[in-house]
């Protein structure tokens, strides 16, 4: 999905202030914001995390990998010295 930026939706941060509470389009820059955030609630944020989680666990596999590696090849080494 594209961000609000690449659909041409600027986000006031004005939305919810007195500064535009005589604009006539005030309705729908609370609709914008409000499916903003619910984007980032629903989508943004928890894909982040998941990829996030996923590089962990690779990260954690890879240091796993590693080091059993490493000790196995320093086991074979030491069996013929």
């Amino acid at each position: 999905m594209a961000s609000c930026k690449a659909q041409g939706i600027f986000l006031s941060s004005d939305t919810y202030s007195g500064f535009v509470k005589d604009s006539s389009d005030k309705k729908q820059h609370q609709l914008e914001i409000e499916r903003a955030t619910k984007r980032l609630l629903e989508e943004v944020i928890p894909n982040y995390a998941k990829e996030l989680k996923d590089k962990l666990v690779n990260t954690e596999f890879m240091v796993y990998y590693l080091i059993t590696t490493s000790c196995l090849a320093f086991l074979c080494v030491s069996l013929f010295l």
